[in-house]
């Protein structure tokens, strides 16, 4: 007790020396503690730079997909004629890693700009990065979270198909006479992808095998000029050239001969579909369980480094506030830029509204919105991508560029004149 009392009053500074350094000291500890959150805070986004992809699928058959591969007959035979051009699965899976990363929670995928600047910069090589203090490297200068790559172990197309054929005739009041034919094919994809992430210090953070398949069945008749066919999305049917019960969606392309003209991979594969130009990579069985492959791996990568998925709360937007644009228009096929990651769902239907004349503030006559008049409406059929759908004309008419409007069951009595502001 002497001893704390002689410290006590003993003190060698001015009392107000001791009250600035409590001070400073508490304040010290306040931003530490902020910084320490701040470093912990996840709601600042992810960097990710996708790395060069290995392909050591052996996925090249002369023939195309969905058949049995020649193999080293291939080199004896030579390629058949309009066999397809060698996909770049290594491009391809890289490109699409980074759309999946673009569309996901707080992630941000580096440009691929980005991304070679800083290799030419720190004059390094893809075959470098096999190396943790080249990985260190590349990540510090880039400011990533992590260095993301893969093995492409896996990847074809299968197909079971079988065929039978007749003719039918018959007499009486009412005859009938034509081939008969049933036909019913089960396709395939699988792919096996070896993934792998790298943290800011070049050690391994995640490696992970992912197998994915991705299955379709098709089963045909064809009676006379009566031809129907039952599949995975339901049944359609056609008599003559005129459909009588349309499908409900689009099947995914197995075909070999639209497939080699997809070119997965190559410059310019994933633009829209055109009139007369191969369907999108997207569309294809093998673009579909591409597409559930890297779903799984950026998955994983939530798991494994965070952050979480936030939970869906009552306080969600209402889905009433959703609108989007017609971003593309192919003869009856509508393309708007809203998708999985707005929740649309095939079903959904949209009312179209065009802008006419401007409304201006009267005290700036700035313009502050437009008059929109409803001229039609459509109907989604397939929900594509994470900010696109493709949709079908229901009534009116829609244009690229003209505005969509979710409907909901309140709205469906509503027509006319909607003023909406910029």
């Amino acid at each position: 007790m002497p001893l704390f009392f002689s410290f006590k009053f003993a003190r060698p500074y001015p009392a107000r020396v001791f009250r600035t350094g409590a001070l400073f000291a508490v304040g010290a500890f306040f931003f530490a503690s902020l910084l320490t959150a701040w470093s912990e805070d996840e709601s600042f986004n992810k960097r990710f730079a996708v790395l060069e992809f290995q392909d050591s699928s052996g996925f090249d058959s002369p023939r195309g997909c969905g058949c049995i591969p020649m193999g080293p007959l291939e080199r004896l035979f030579g390629r058949s004629r309009g066999a397809r051009e060698r996909w770049d699965l290594a491009a391809g899976f890289r490109d699409m890693l980074t759309t999946t990363l673009e569309n996901a929670y707080r992630y941000e995928p580096i440009s691929p700009e980005e991304m070679n600047a800083a290799l030419d910069e720190l004059k390094l090589n893809p075959k470098d990065l096999k190396k943790e203090e080249a990985r260190k490297r590349l990540a510090a200068h880039l400011g990533a979270d992590a260095l993301l790559t893969g093995k492409i172990e896996k990847f074809k197309q299968d197909r079971l198909r079988g065929t039978t054929a007749g003719q039918m005739g018959g007499g009486g009041t009412i005859s009938a006479t034509g081939r008969v034919g049933v036909e019913a094919a089960h396709y395939r994809a699988s792919t096996r992808l070896h993934f792998t992430a790298y943290g800011p210090e070049g050690d391994e953070l995640l490696s992970t095998r992912i197998d994915e398949t991705a299955t379709y069945s098709i089963g045909s008749a064809q009676t006379g000029p009566l031809s129907t066919s039952l599949d995975n999305q339901g049944a359609s049917a056609r008599v003559g050239s005129q459909a009588a019960v349309a499908p409900k969606q689009r099947p995914p392309v197995v075909e070999y001969r639209i497939l080699n003209k997809v070119k997965f991979g190559v410059k310019g594969w994933d633009a829209p579909e055109k009139l007369g130009s191969p369907p999108n990579y997207r569309r294809t069985l093998l673009g579909i369980v591409t597409a559930k492959t890297l779903d799984s791996a950026v998955a994983q990568l939530r798991e494994r480094i965070g952050p979480a998925l936030p939970e869906e709360t009552a306080e969600e937007p209402a889905r009433e506030t959703l609108i989007g644009k017609i971003a593309f228009v192919q003869e009856k096929e509508i393309y708007i830029n809203l998708g999985g990651k707005h929740k649309v769902k095939a079903g959904d239907m949209f009312r179209v509204f065009r802008e006419g004349e401007p409304v201006l503030d009267p005290d700036t006559g700035e313009k502050i919105g437009a008059v929109e008049k409803q001229i039609g409406a459509i109907r989604v059929e397939e929900t594509m991508r994470p900010a696109m759908s493709r949709a079908v004309l229901v009534s009116g008419e829609a244009l690229r560029g003209d505005i969509v409007r979710l409907e909901l069951e309140s709205d469906k009595e509503e027509n006319g004149e909607a003023t909406c502001g910029d």
